[in-house]
């Protein structure tokens, strides 16, 4: 009974706008005071808003189209929404929540779709088309060209993809997709083949048509035998034909058509006697044991009267040397000076005869030119020149002659030079101890059956130089080291040379005279022997004496071993009794 009349009194006090006690032991126990200045009836506080009315929300709570607006006073016993956006609230889809991306932009595989709404609170991609969107290569980019299709050099590619969006030609041949002619079409047959109802007619390239081929006449061309198969004919043995002849070949310059390791491009070999490149130079490696030059008295005793100066000697040679394997051409004379002696041509005046009316002097600066142009160093140290050079066999007085002061430092130069007398004698015997390299003397003055093969004298030279090389060389490939014309070396005369044995001998330091060896053609065949020597003025120019181009290229015989052996001490046979070789001397 106690607790319902509480509530019932609870009930009329909240009426009544007085204070209620939660706890109603509370109220039994605190009094109740009323503010004195408060208008409400009885107990009440003032709302939110200063009133005494009851106000149905709490000012500053949101309010309004999807919360954009909040509560304000609106007086003291109401409310109003304040800021409310109305529509501008709702985002593109009538909703409140922000959508995941505009409605109507683009989505999906590269961009094919777009986004709508899904009710009023998401959106969803529509229409994405896949992979169905994306290009041949798996990218979005339009491409430029069709995947396949052909490219390239006469259409010998097709295009690739290059990553996802790009493309390039694949397989492009480039010029080997090309005709002979430089077009793209097949051709009817190969540039040069014959065409045609009649001979000397093949296909050729149209001036303007890259893909045509016009027939037309072919000129006639030279064709060299080519008989040991190496690519490289003989210029002596030729046929004028359009088309290639079997066993002919366009190009010459092979020196010796029966040997197939002999031609232009063949590597030269030292020693083995044969001009292995055709350059007419030879590597000729010198003698690894003493060598007794000159003539022995079986020779000289039946000459009439018998040359004292022809003596044997003894050297020992130790330079290896490249060797012209003909006397020195006008042909490679005026390639080096630019012009041919005077007169020089009387008797002969191909390009392949010898070149004549030069002096000692003149050989000397020649062959120093000829370095400086094969990028060698000159051998010469050459002063105190008077006359002109090349002047040939003009005027009357010898004296009047190019004249120079010539020395050569040692042998060692790299440039070309003169052989020395003893060189020269080695070289012309082609290891023959004979009066010539072909035999012994044979027949009288002008008409020796051992030379005729050899050489031109005066048995069958006609008193005139002949071309070079028409005669049969020696067994180290040279060509008319006896007869044609006579040739300079670079020694100084001395009519009793030192027996030896010698070392790389030069010739005594001083004389006017230097020695022409070899015959010309105008000499008998004793003239003409491998021991005749000619003293000879140096300044002398004359129809008859020329000269052959040498130089160093390695010293062989004064190996370490050849400088302290005591049994052949610097290739120079044993030291006598007693004595011991050092540096390559006996001491």
């Amino acid at each position: 009974m106690t607790q319902r009349v509480t509530f019932i009194l609870a009930i009329v006090l909240l009426a009544a706008g007085c204070h209620v006690f939660e706890d109603l032991e509370a109220y039994r126990s605190e009094p109740v005071v009323c503010e004195l200045d408060n208008p409400c009836d009885g107990c009440r506080p003032r709302n939110a808003c200063g009133g005494c009315g009851t106000i149905a929300d709490v000012p500053g709570e949101s309010c309004g189209t999807c919360a954009s607006g909040s509560w304000a006073c609106d007086g003291e016993d109401a409310l109003t929404c304040s800021g409310d956006d109305g529509d501008a609230a709702m985002n593109a889809c009538g909703g409140c929540t922000t959508l995941e991306a505009a409605p109507e932009t683009a989505c999906g595989t590269c961009d094919s779709g777009t986004w709508g709404c899904d009710r009023t609170e998401a959106v969803k991609c529509m229409g994405d088309e896949g992979a169905a969107a994306q290009n041949a290569c798996g990218g979005c980019t339009t491409l430029a060209e069709t995947i396949g299709s052909v490219c390239g050099t006469c259409d010998s590619g097709a295009i690739a993809c290059d990553g996802l969006d790009a493309t390039t030609c694949g397989d492009d041949a480039g010029e080997a997709a090309l005709n002979a002619c430089g077009g793209c079409a097949e051709l009817p047959g190969a540039i040069g083949d014959a065409c045609g109802d009649t001979a000397c007619m093949s296909y050729a390239c149209n001036a303007t048509d890259l893909d045509v081929l016009d027939c037309v006449a072919v000129d006639l061309q030279t064709w060299y035998r080519d008989m040991d198969g190496d690519t490289w004919g003989d210029a002596e043995t030729t046929q004028d034909d359009c088309t290639q002849p079997e066993g002919y070949v366009a190009r010459d310059g092979d020196c010796n058509d029966d040997a197939v390791a002999i031609h232009p491009e063949a590597t030269e070999v030292v020693s083995d006697d044969l001009d292995n490149d055709c350059d007419g130079l030879l590597a000729i490696a010198p003698p690894l044991t003493l060598q007794t030059l000159g003539a022995p008295d079986s020779e000289t005793s039946v000459l009439m009267p018998p040359p004292v100066d022809q003596a044997e000697y003894t050297v020992a040679l130790t330079w290896s040397l490249q060797v012209q394997s003909t006397e020195t051409t006008l042909e490679l004379w005026e390639g080096v000076t630019g012009s041919r002696p005077m007169a020089a041509t009387a008797n002969c005046d191909l390009d392949t005869c010898p070149v004549t009316c030069v002096n000692f002097y003149e050989a000397a600066e020649y062959l120093n030119q000829r370095s400086v142009r094969d990028g060698l160093t000159p051998c010469y140290t050459i002063s105190g020149c008077t006359g002109t050079f090349g002047e040939g066999c003009v005027q009357a007085a010898p004296a009047d002659n190019y004249t120079c002061e010539v020395s050569l430092a040692n042998l060692s130069c790299d440039g070309w030079r003169l052989p020395t007398e003893a060189e020269w004698e080695w070289l012309a015997r082609g290891r023959t101890a004979t009066a010539f390299y072909s035999g012994a003397l044979l027949g009288s003055d002008c008409d020796d059956s051992n030379l005729n093969a050899i050489a031109w004298y005066c048995g069958n030279g006609a008193n005139r130089a002949h071309r070079v090389a028409q005669k049969d060389p020696n067994r180290f490939g040279l060509y008319d080291v006896l007869g044609n014309a006579a040739e300079w070396t670079f020694d100084r005369y001395i009519a009793t040379r030192p027996v030896g044995p010698s070392l790389d001998p030069t010739g005594p330091a001083d004389g006017t005279q230097r020695v022409a060896r070899g015959g010309s053609y105008s000499s008998p065949n004793t003239g003409a022997r491998s021991a005749a020597r000619r003293p000879t003025s140096a300044r002398a120019r004359d129809t008859f004496t020329g000269f052959r181009a040498v130089r160093s290229i390695s010293q062989v015989c004064l190996s370490d071993e050849h400088l302290t052996d005591d049994a052949n001490c610097g290739c120079l046979g044993p030291c006598p009794g007693g004595m011991t070789c050092m540096d390559g001397s006996c001491n």
